[in-house]
């Protein structure tokens, strides 16, 4: 989660968090960095299970169809200095599908990420789309969605 600040200008933390994947992921891969450069085993297995976690969020948050996982933002989003550029729940962003396939890829390069862990899921997620199904990659105006077929 990011968290936003108490107050403008602040750096600490106050009590609104947001599911951001972009920064879930960035955070991610500054943790596999760090898991590169550590000595101490303590710290460097601390930023490989952090790096895993993140991971692991975005593998259970996204909506897969036709075969691609998109990470949704769930909070509608109004651009402050471009008009006419709003998104609408659930929004799915390019830059956090290319920066999730960087995080799984320097993940499975890892020797201490098992055969298992390099695996992905096979078959639709919890969270795959129930009410809208993507029908275009998102776009700079947001997905072209339709309502979900009926599950049968």
């Amino acid at each position: 989660m990011y968290w936003k600040p108490t107050t403008a200008g602040s750096t600490k933390p106050g009590p609104v968090g947001y599911d951001h994947p972009v920064g879930q992921i960035q955070f991610g891969l500054g943790c596999i960095t760090s898991y590169r450069t550590e000595t101490d085993p303590t710290r460097k297995a601390l930023f490989l299970k952090r790096a895993k976690d993140q991971a692991n969020r975005l593998i259970t948050k996204r909506v897969q169809t036709r075969g691609a996982w998109y990470f949704p933002y769930p909070w509608d989003y109004k651009h402050a200095e471009h008009g006419g550029v709003d998104y609408k729940a659930p929004w799915y962003s390019g830059m956090a599908r290319g920066e999730a396939i960087s995080l799984f890829a320097q993940l499975a390069m890892l020797d201490s990420v098992t055969e298992q862990e390099r695996t992905p899921p096979t078959g639709r997620s919890a969270r795959s789309p129930s009410r809208r199904v993507v029908t275009s990659p998102p776009t700079a105006s947001g997905p072209t969605t339709r309502p979900a077929p009926p599950s049968r």
